[in-house]
């Protein structure tokens, strides 16, 4: 049979049409795919994965405590079908973020570990020596509280060991500076005493804690050192009081010891006639100086006057010696029995045909006396020597 034209025409677009269907296909059309699996992957490898596989990536980042970049999950979902060119939403972790480093001093080392663990940080245990921080508490952490810092991240926490406990060592012997640089080098404090001595001057001769004990860092040695002693000049006292001179002597890093002589002339009582070593002298501080002080004679003892027998008209006759400088008052009692007193108060020389200059009787006269009646003189000295003028009051009764 002879097949008409419009026939083969048919055919041929039928042949054509399809050959255009299987070459579509064949190119990779729009049609649906499984979108592969990401999650844990970094974000690069990710997207790499997913544009060879025709698609498009939208990144959407988070912070979480998985490392930065970490891909955290994927939309749609792995394994779901997705056209060919349309988007793969994938989250990805921003990191944890930063956080500040908390304040965990003196705490216990389980609740100090905890607190760091809690504000997002990992504690890393070192133990340290503290003398301040009791053994098994938290001392301080690296870097400081308040410090920010990723989240996540390390943070070193220092617990104590207690004081650090180091051997004294023997310096007894060494020089002064050599003996408190090793000292210092092993981190005690050093207090030093001086001792004048001068035998091994600015060596050490003893220290306390005892050589090869053990002591904390940190704590006191002290040492004794030997000094030359410091030399001060003797000062001039002589001619001053035994007071003043003895406030001289003390005030120039001095002592003072006394001794005395007899002297003469009462100005010369009390005060200094000597010293020894002399004024102007160098000595060791602290030494003594011997003064020797002047010291009048002690006057003798003004003999007894005999009672005078009983009478009506006897008169009441006392005597009294008069000691040089001094103005004193002497009162003689008028017995009951005395009629009429007249007094009567003159000086005497002890001496005869001596003078009684340098005294002088200022005021006389009757008194009353604690409720007694007296005759009174009041006697004012000079430089007069000792017992050589006397006071005599006498009181005469009438019949």
């Amino acid at each position: 049979m002879k097949t008409s034209p419009a026939a083969l025409l048919s055919r041929a677009t039928l042949i054509l049409v399809a050959s255009a269907a299987i070459a579509v296909t064949a190119c990779g059309g729009s049609s649906d795919k499984a979108v592969p699996s990401v999650i844990g992957q970094s974000v690069a490898a990710a997207t790499t994965i997913l544009v060879d596989d025709g698609f498009k990536v939208d990144v959407k980042r988070v912070s979480n405590a998985k490392a930065k970049d970490w891909v955290l999950s994927e939309d749609p979902g792995a394994g779901q079908k997705a056209k060919q060119g349309s988007t793969v939403t994938i989250t990805v972790s921003d990191g944890p973020g930063e956080g500040k480093v908390p304040d965990v001093a003196r705490l216990g080392r389980d609740e100090a570990e905890q607190v760091i663990r809690e504000a997002g940080f990992v504690p890393q245990i070192t133990e340290v020596f503290s003398a301040a921080v009791a053994s098994g508490l938290a001392v301080a952490t690296t870097p400081p509280a308040g410090t920010d810092k990723l989240k996540g991240s390390d943070v070193t926490l220092e617990i104590s060991r207690g004081p650090q406990q180091v051997t004294v060592p023997d310096v007894t012997g060494d020089q002064e500076e050599t003996a408190v640089a090793d000292l210092k080098a092993l981190g005690f404090e050093v207090e030093i005493t001086a001792k004048d001595g001068n035998e091994t001057p600015n060596s050490v001769t003893g220290q306390t804690p005892a050589p090869k004990t053990e002591a904390q860092v940190g704590s006191t040695v002290r040492i004794i050192v030997d000094r030359a002693p410091t030399q001060v000049t003797v000062p001039g006292v002589v001619g001053d009081t035994q007071q003043a001179a003895a406030n001289a002597i003390s005030e120039g890093g001095l002592s003072s010891y006394f001794v005395t002589q007899q002297v003469t002339n009462p100005a010369q009582d009390g005060i200094v006639l000597s010293e020894s070593p002399a004024s102007g002298t160098k000595v060791a501080e602290g030494s003594r100086v011997t003064l020797t002080i002047g010291k009048s004679p002690t006057p003798p003892p003004v003999p007894p006057v005999p009672p005078i027998p009983p009478g009506p008209v006897a008169p009441i006759v006392r005597l009294f010696g008069i000691k040089p400088f001094t103005t004193q008052a002497y009162a003689v009692p008028i017995t009951s029995g005395c009629n009429l007193p007249k007094g009567e108060a003159v000086l005497q020389a002890v001496v005869s045909h001596a003078t009684v200059t340098g005294a002088t009787i200022v005021k006389q006269g009757r008194a009353n006396q604690d409720g007694h009646d007296v005759y009174y003189a009041t006697v004012r000295s000079g430089d007069i020597s000792p017992g050589s003028i006397r006071l005599r009051i006498t009181i005469a009764c009438s019949v």
